[in-house]
């Protein structure tokens, strides 16, 4: 080994560039910022090992020392003769902090053996014949051309015993353990053949450099690269998934993709200041770049090649092909405009790291395009099928709130930090990913998946059917009733996946259906808000329950009475503590459910119950509209006060205001008596709402002389009205003597109530019984049914089955959800042709009837014809 003075010189910041004993000259080490830097003079082996925590070079120390656990990178170059660069000994337990190391040959015959960690080996023009096994890590071997014409290939023929593959040109290098192959061609016209190479070895990257170049990849996937400064080439990607890559300058480029003037055998052209015919290839990436870019794939049919373009920094323009593309925003671009031409294609934005603000709507568009993305940039969007929007880092805010449904698909994906998000009026993907999210679908059947953390996922009137999937952490699940007499039921359900965790569902069934199913979630809330409300749960695995029923108090007008929220939890005939308990499963809390004994009662509190149903048809004139609403005024015992709701979905525009006119009877237009407000929004609550009222307007309201109207943008007349009718009370006293058929001797007795809402399309029962028969110990109640029609001493089919407590009772209380009932019920329970019947163990034919009369009285008035 060659023999040289010591050489020692001071580093960057005051860093000793430490040197190895002279008996070592041909050799030098040096370490400064985490880098230790290592090199050869002559043909010497350059082995490093750590020893006792320090750096060992050829089994000597280096000067310093060198702590192992300090090194960051190394970087080791070869001197002109045959080096052996070995660092095969270094282990990840020594050198805890290295990432990256550089093993670069020199003239010679080299051998390079690499680390655990990720090892770049490269050679240079001018090296001789070399091996490489990149051993544990992701590994990379890098070959760069000269500038004369380099004819380079690569594959298996002649490699040697232990070797993975053969690179060829005026030297070889055998290569082993190494995840990526990269060739630079260098200028000159050079040809880089990878085509004797096959699948699953090795990925290849290739370059052509200056020159015109003729590449050809593997039989695997490859990755062919043109950057700027690249003359004309040829791109025949082989078998395989293969990437062509284009780059541009800082310049303005301007870059087509098409058919037009592509050489024989080739598929497609790329165009600029230069030309690339390219074939077998899957997917063609173009990176504009700074400046204000054009890309235009327009002349490039469907089916020859994935389109992936993204314009860079600069006011851009994109347009894909006849196929499916991606065009893609990254942090740092500038306004662009993304035209996807025919194909299934998706534009994607990316955020920064930061906290991005984010919005899409349809305001300030550029004309001829569908919708704007909004940040600190605008992108006009036309002919996209899917909107994918990752916020990656910070804690962002992603708004679609302002897109309507059908424009695009939206992807909303938060990444990390606690995002809000919002989706669109039409069916959206949103993803929270990291931290504590909270997740609103808005309109359309959304899919929405919490993922990591504590994650708040929220369903709003006006939403239709939703998944719901927690995902870690600790989840709720909230839907915000919309304030009308709504009907829900809370159960358990078979998940879509085997393998995920139980799933189940809260569904409601009036006014109008929707479904919440979700998984992974802990906590189910539901606020339902003003209205007559019924709610029917049961334990859930898992998942503990906050049920609010709305409110027990209507903004002080006594107590509240009526409307009645209502809670029947499986397997509790008294459900009023709170909460309730079942050993392994979810606890469930609930407040402001009233619990009334029968609904006739709570109206004979005297509280008066007014409820309409809205629509376009009421208007005068009639509008055409597909939105719904729903309303209820109660008028206080005493005359004098109102309290209002109202709850609205499906408007053709915004609502601009909502007010109760009178009086009027029905057809007829009359003056505002009550504003109740606006939403802002196609759908709405108003209310709870409280308004003194005098002996007039209290008895207009009652004779059903006022209506509801909601205006909108569109129709600042009206879009939809109803006129609001007092709901009418029907009434029935049950004992054993009106029983059909055998005599029934028992000393049960009961009181029940059907109460037929304002708009005759809905009812509310209640029914109370005690006393049932048995031998010996109380009777069980085995049915407790509605029937009808049929007159006194007459037998009429089921119209509801009151659902049981578990094993039945002697005694119990129950008020039902609202049920829808046609024109032709609603009449025979005006007639009388309704009865309750309570069938028991001891007379399963039937132990208690009683017919609901006749007579009839409003909710809340003397007894009196409504």
């Amino acid at each position: 080994m060659k023999i040289t003075p010591l050489r020692c010189a001071l580093a960057a910041s005051a860093a000793l560039l430490f040197c190895i004993p002279a008996a070592d000259a041909a050799t030098s080490a040096g370490f400064a910022a985490g880098t230790l830097t290592v090199s050869s003079d002559a043909a010497d082996p350059l082995v490093l090992s750590c020893n006792a925590g320090s750096v060992q070079l050829n089994a000597s120390p280096v000067a310093g020392p060198v702590a192992c656990a300090d090194v960051i990178q190394i970087a080791v170059t070869g001197g002109p003769g045959d080096n052996l660069i070995d660092l095969s000994a270094l282990q990840a337990t020594d050198f805890t902090a290295l990432v990256q190391t550089d093993l670069i040959g020199g003239p010679g015959a080299d051998t390079f053996i690499g680390s655990f960690a990720a090892d770049r080996m490269v050679w240079n023009p001018g090296d001789g014949s070399d091996t490489m096994d990149g051993r544990a890590g992701n590994d990379r071997s890098e070959v760069n051309g000269s500038t004369g014409n380099n004819t380079f290939t690569m594959g298996t023929a002649g490699v040697a015993p232990g070797f993975d593959l053969r690179f060829v040109g005026p030297f070889t290098i055998d290569i082993v353990g190494t995840e990526v192959l990269e060739v630079n061609g260098g200028d000159g016209d050079d040809t880089l053949d990878a085509s004797g190479l096959p699948a699953g070895l090795i990925a290849v990257e290739l370059t052509g450099g200056a020159g015109s170049d003729t590449v050809i990849g593997s039989a695997g996937d490859d990755t062919l690269i043109w950057n700027p400064g690249d003359g004309s080439d040829t791109n025949d990607g082989g078998d395989g998934d293969d990437r062509v890559v284009v780059n541009g300058s800082s310049g303005n480029n301007v870059f087509s993709v098409g058919t037009a003037g592509v050489a024989p055998g080739f598929d497609l052209r790329f165009v600029g200041p230069f030309t690339i015919d390219i074939v077998r290839s899957e997917v063609l990436e173009v990176n504009g770049m700074e400046g204000d870019d054009s890309i235009n794939a327009s002349g490039l049919p469907a089916g020859l090649i994935a389109l992936e373009l993204t314009g860079g920094p600069g006011s851009d323009t994109l347009i894909g092909s006849a196929g499916d593309d991606t065009l893609i925003w990254n942090p740092g671009d500038g306004s662009d405009t993304n035209d996807g031409g025919d194909g299934d294609d998706r534009v994607v934005v990316n955020g920064s790291s930061g906290n991005n603000v984010f919005s899409m709507g349809t305001a300030g568009v550029a004309p001829g395009f569908d919708l704007r993305f909004v940040g600190p940039f605008t992108i006009d969007i036309v002919r996209s099928e899917v909107l994918e929007v990752n916020g990656l880092g910070g804690d962002d805010s992603i708004n679609a709130s302002g897109l309507p449904a059908g424009l695009i698909a939206l992807e909303l994906n938060g990444g990390a930090g606690n995002d809000q998000i919002t989706g669109s009026a039409g069916d959206d993907v949103l993803r929270g990913g990291d931290q504590n999210d909270t997740l609103v679908g808005l309109l359309g059947t959304d899919q929405v998946f919490g993922e990591d953390g504590n994650d708040t996922l929220i369903w709003n009137p006006g939403d239709a059917s939703d998944l719901n999937d927690g995902g870690s952490g600790v989840d709720i699940t909230r839907v915000v009733a919309a304030g009308a007499s709504e009907t829900f039921e809370i159960a358990p359900v078979a998940c879509a996946a085997p393998d995920v965790d139980p799933c189940a569902r809260i569904r409601r069934t009036l006014p109008s259906a929707f479904e919440v199913t979700f998984v992974r979630v802990e906590q189910l809330d539901l606020q339902a808000g003003g209205g007559r409300d019924s709610v029917f749960t049961r334990a859930l695995d898992g998942v503990q329950q906050l049920l609010d029923g709305g409110g027990p108090d209507l903004g002080g007008i006594g107590v509240d009475f009526f409307p009645v929220d209502t809670l029947q939890i499986e397997g509790f005939s008294d459900p009023r503590s709170s909460p309730v308990s079942v050993p392994g499963m979810g606890e469930i809390h609930h407040a402001n459910f009233e619990f009334a004994p029968t609904m006739a009662l709570a109206s004979l509190a005297g509280e008066a119950g007014h409820t309409s149903a809205l629509d376009g048809s009421q208007e005068v004139p009639p509008v055409s509209s597909s939105a719904t609403a729903s309303g209820s005024v109660v008028l206080s015992a005493d005359g004098t006060r109102i309290v209002v709701r109202l709850a609205f979905e499906g408007l053709s525009s915004a609502n601009t205001a909502a007010h109760i006119h009178g009086p009027a009877p029905i057809g007829v237009n009359a003056g505002v008596i009550f504003g109740l407000g606006n939403s802002g929004a196609t759908s709405g609550t108003l209310g709870p709402l409280e308004f003194a009222v005098n002996a007039q307007q209290a008895a207009d309201l009652k004779a059903g002389l006022w209506y509801f109207n909601v205006h909108s943008a569109n129709h600042p007349g009206g879009e939809v009205r109803g006129q609001i009718l007092a709901d009418q009370v029907f009434q029935a006293d049950l004992s054993p003597d009106q029983v059909v058929g055998d005599p029934v001797t028992s000393l049960a007795q009961g009181i029940g109530s059907v109460i037929l809402s304002g708009t005759g399309d809905s009812i509310v029962a209640s029914l109370s019984y005690q006393g049932l028969t048995g031998e010996g110990v109380p009777g069980v109640s085995t049915g407790v049914r509605l029937r009808g029609p049929a007159t006194r001493g007459a037998q009429g089919p089921e119209l509801i089955d009151f659902p049981l407590r578990v094993s039945g009772t002697a005694s119990d209380t129950f008020i039902t959800q609202a049920y829808p009932i046609t024109p032709e019920e609603a009449e025979d329970l005006r007639a009388g042709r309704w009865y309750f019947e309570v069938e028991s163990t001891e007379f399963p034919a039937g132990e208690l009837r009683g017919q609901l009369d006749n007579q009839v009285f409003c909710s809340g008035f003397e007894q009196q014809d409504c």
